[in-house]
């Protein structure tokens, strides 16, 4: 899996998981967040930091951990630190 690919299979998943928060704030949004969108932005709260990173890593396979979100504070950022390790394994 390439680099690209592996950002734009996260990115999904992380549109996907956004749809399954339930927060009526983040109804609709998932289709709205970008690569370049910060999770500071979203204004998630530690409940959903914590359902959002527990969807997430149901979805792809890898743990997040919510400080992750404030390390890595966008949706590129966050693909990126789990890009380099995907690659580093292959």
């Amino acid at each position: 899996m390439t680099p690209e690919i592996a950002r734009q299979h996260i990115l999904a998943a992380v549109q996907a998981s956004i749809g399954t928060l339930h927060d009526v704030r983040f109804l609709g949004l998932a289709d709205d967040v970008t690569r370049d969108a910060s999770f500071s932005e979203l204004e998630f709260d530690s409940l959903v930091e914590m359902e959002f990173c527990l969807a997430l890593e149901e979805k792809i396979g890898i743990r997040i951990d919510p400080a992750d979100l404030i390390l890595h504070p966008s949706v590129n950022a966050l693909a990126n630190s789990r890009v380099d390790p995907v690659r580093r394994n292959r």
